[in-house]
């Protein structure tokens, strides 16, 4: 009898609420404020990867946390004050075969940008940011369906598109052309709904090589000249003047009325696939134009030939990728019509001026190892 009596009063209501009075472990705020920082991290990164779909997730987990309480609310506020972002990074291409997985991924792009930059934006301070472009290839190539790919083009020699390594190329390059611009217009929806956040931003753009390089002062004037005619670039003049010309809106933050690319750009080395016998020198001038042209007044001369025209998510706008048949052709393939591809490399584009013998048409050697048999 005496056990039962033990027991009703170890769980009476009074028991139970000094037992959690007992139990509760409060961490003082300078070991939250650690764990918490371990969650964010001055940059984004937006990458579609196959292989990690809850990757873009991770870096907004540490928003419902301020939703807990007033003092995580404050902590975790303090901590996204101390790490604006810094730098945006896109890596990889966007699908261009699947209207609604593109859809899906540029609705999940837009609202991560939306939640990561919301602390910054709040804050009205003057920002930068440098926004990087990094081509990424194994998980593009991965998902080309070699025997069961669609046919969306015609290549230049006449094959079907899907059969060779010319069809991965060439829709890799296209679908990294397509992040490039998507990403264009959803950070300036974004920043043009905040008043005046787009004067507020200063922002650099930077198109990396697949190797992550970039084409800096640094790197150009120090690189082996013998190198320079086996540098394989990934960016062709078609793509480098359609983003250039979708991204010159952020020069709205320059003092000056006329300001230079390089203040905002990092351009790549630019490939420039010809079946044309014509001069370094011609290819140097005509490059220089195009480029000045979409940097002046956003003018891109229309592509010739299209893989596809997209939609951008939640805007009127229609954008037409470059095929890149030629470079891809050059890259992957010899045939017999193809055989006369020639290819240039453009080095120190919006860094040195027409004149300066650091700004020049390099022709490349064709890459052997890469070729396949007709």
């Amino acid at each position: 009898m005496a056990s039962q009596t033990d027991v009703s009063q170890a769980f009476t209501p009074d028991a139970i609420t000094e037992s959690e009075r007992t139990t509760i472990h409060w961490l003082p705020n300078e070991t939250l404020d650690t764990i918490l920082s371990n969650l964010v991290q001055p940059e984004i990164i937006l990458f579609n990867s196959p292989n990690d779909p809850a990757f873009l997730h991770r870096q907004t987990s540490i928003f419902p946390i301020r939703l807990v309480s007033h003092r995580f609310k404050s902590l975790v506020d303090t901590v996204l004050a101390q790490n604006y972002p810094r730098d945006i990074w896109v890596v990889g291409a966007l699908p261009i075969d699947d209207t609604s997985q593109l859809q899906s991924i540029c609705l999940e792009y837009m609202t991560g940008l939306r939640t990561m930059l919301a602390p910054l934006l709040r804050s009205k301070m003057p920002f930068n940011i440098r926004v990087h472009l990094l081509p990424e290839l194994f998980s593009m190539r991965a998902e080309i369906n070699w025997e069961l790919g669609p046919v969306t083009s015609t290549f230049l020699d006449g094959s079907r598109p899907g059969f060779k390594d010319g069809c991965t190329a060439a829709r890799t390059m296209a679908g990294h052309y397509l992040a490039a611009i998507t990403l264009s217009h959803m950070l300036r929806r974004i920043l043009e709904e905040d008043d005046g956040a787009v004067k507020r931003a200063t922002m650099r753009l930077m198109l990396h090589e697949v190797d992550g390089s970039t084409s800096e002062i640094s790197q150009l004037s120090a690189e082996d000249p013998r190198r320079e005619t086996t540098f394989l670039p990934f960016w062709d003049i078609d793509a480098v003047s359609g983003v250039v010309a979708h991204w010159k809106w952020i020069r709205q933050a320059a003092r000056n009325s006329n300001p230079q690319l390089g203040e905002f750009m990092t351009l790549p080395v630019i490939a420039w696939p010809t079946l044309a016998g014509i001069t370094p020198e011609h290819v140097l001038e005509k490059s220089y134009v195009d480029i000045m042209e979409a940097w002046r007044y956003g003018r891109v001369e229309e592509f010739t030939d299209t893989v596809v025209k997209f939609r951008i998510s939640g805007s009127k706008l229609k954008i037409r990728c470059p095929s890149n048949d030629m470079l891809a052709l050059w890259l992957t393939t010899l045939s017999i019509r193809m055989v006369g591809i020639r290819c240039f490399a453009i080095r120190g584009m919006g860094i040195f001026s027409p004149g300066d013998s650091r700004l020049r048409a390099v022709l490349l050697e064709r890459p052997m190892s890469l070729l396949n048999a007709p």
